[in-house]
């Protein structure tokens, strides 16, 4: 048994008591969120690029896209050897697209 009221106090949330359904709700106050998108360029025949689905566009098409759902943008245009070196070649297809720096005007 955890007393309800206690927990609305000292958490800053409302509860309430649904009597017909036995239910406790528990309220907090909406927060903001930052959301980083993760974007690779890589083959879209074996499905490892994200282009289409970030920009809504083919590549080498940049647009708005869905980029107004995220708060940061990851590139993963690189990964690492068994050495721990960056590598631009790597199993999943991953490249740095041409015109990057555009992509990352939008």
């Amino acid at each position: 048994m955890v007393p309800f009221k206690m927990v609305a106090d000292n958490l800053n949330v409302q509860v309430t008591w649904d009597g017909g359904l036995r239910q406790v709700r528990i309220y907090t106050a909406p927060t903001t969120m930052d959301v980083t998108g993760f974007y690779g360029l890589g083959d879209p025949k074996k499905g490892t690029s994200s282009w289409t689905d970030l920009f809504q566009q083919d590549y080498p098409n940049p647009a708005t896209g869905n980029t107004d759902m995220v708060s940061k943008l990851a590139f993963c245009w690189y990964s690492m050897d068994r050495s721990g070196n960056f590598t631009a070649s790597n199993k999943y297809g991953w490249q740095k697209p041409d015109g990057k720096d555009t992509i990352t005007q939008l």
